[in-house]
């Protein structure tokens, strides 16, 4: 199981955010997949930060990048929802919760099975 971890050393958020992931065999920095953010990452609000977190995220969980509606429907329902500045942990068990229970409710599409575990990426 993954667990990812958000840190932000401004309880506004408008400081440095850090966002990591771990499993088993240790912990690594969540690839940013999107840079529509000039200020990187954030969380607690519907933005750039949270749009990019979000679709960062659901790649690393699912091994690939997913339609806008699936991570627009994730920044609204949950990354928006963290509070802004503040520590917050997610694991690979929620989210495939959320995606489970978002596809019964009828507000994302159907997607294909996760590729797998990523793990870090190379360097």
């Amino acid at each position: 199981m993954k667990i990812y971890r958000g840190y932000s050393d401004s309880l506004h958020g408008l400081g440095p955010c850090i966002v990591v992931v771990q499993d088993a065999t240790g912990w690594w920095p969540l690839a940013r997949i999107s840079n529509d953010s000039v200020d990187g990452w954030g969380w607690g609000y519907g933005g750039p930060g949270a749009a990019d977190l979000a679709r960062s995220i659901l790649a690393d969980h699912l091994g690939y990048a997913v339609p806008r509606a699936v991570w627009a429907r994730f920044v609204w329902e949950v990354v928006g929802r963290w509070a802004q500045g503040w520590r917050w942990v997610y694991t690979s068990a929620d989210l495939a919760a959320w995606l489970a229970s978002a596809q019964r409710r009828g507000v994302i599409p159907a997607l294909p099975e996760p590729a797998g575990e990523t793990g870090p990426p190379l360097p």
